[in-house]
């Protein structure tokens, strides 16, 4: 997406509003997703209008849930050809999660991930236990992971580099994540607000007011491909689909 000015009266940027647009027509998003944790510009600005369509090996699914099953998601994770992350809702459905494991087994099979994350401390902890009792290895996330996910997710979109103090040069840009724009991660991200968690913060799921397990997916996918995809050799390349 192109960007354009920035309004001096309080107005989103314009770019921010055409990106808004382009996957809502409810135009109060616009404004939540402006006073966001993130920020509408920060977040538009790392979205494309075109799918890279490919990410290098090695690809991480992660699965999150809303408040009693209000939606489950599958997200993943990987790094695309340029050398940055890329980050998908793979599939989302507003129902129950008897779908969610027969559809981890059919991902795992084609993509062969180097890592599957489920939170059991979360929404979707019933589905850890039904992972495990399947033959799926997770990934264990902690507490003090969980707020490290969020982190993540906020630097790689709006993060800022880190001046030397010797010679006063910015260091390696963090905003390295990418992602195809999708209404349900952006409504999210809306609507996302922090809770303090292990002297860190965290996305807040109770305290939203709408489902925020994309953002939550996609922030534990993140966390687990920086996690483990240092652990293994390079791979083939792989497509999200």
């Amino acid at each position: 997406m192109g960007v354009g000015g920035h309004p001096t009266d309080g107005r989103p940027p314009g770019w921010v509003s055409a990106g808004l647009a382009a996957v809502s027509t409810d135009r109060r998003l616009v404004g939540r997703l402006a006073g966001s944790v993130v920020g509408g510009a920060a977040f538009f600005k790392t979205g494309e209008a075109t799918d890279h369509g490919s990410a290098r090996c090695y690809t991480v699914l992660s699965v999150g849930s809303g408040r009693s099953f209000t939606g489950t998601t599958i997200a993943a994770a990987g790094r695309r050809s340029d050398g940055l992350i890329h980050i998908t809702l793979v599939e989302r459905r507003q129902s129950a999660g008897g779908w969610v494991i027969p559809r981890l087994l059919e991902l795992i099979a084609r993509w062969k991930p180097c890592a599957v994350v489920i939170d059991e401390g979360s929404p979707a902890s019933s589905l850890a236990t039904e992972a495990n009792e399947a033959g799926i290895e997770l990934t264990p996330i902690s507490t003090r992971a969980v707020a490290a996910a969020a982190g993540a997710f906020y630097d790689g979109i709006a993060g800022r580099p880190a001046v030397d103090p010797e010679t006063g040069e910015p260091g390696r840009d963090p905003r390295v994540i990418r992602y195809r724009d999708q209404p349900e991660l952006t409504a999210a991200v809306a609507a996302a607000v922090k809770r303090n968690l292990a002297g860190q913060w965290a996305w807040d799921q109770m305290a939203a007011t709408v489902d925020i397990s994309p953002l939550i997916a996609v922030s534990n996918a993140l966390w687990g491909f920086r996690t483990r995809a240092q652990e293994v050799e390079p791979e083939p390349w792989v497509m999200f689909g």
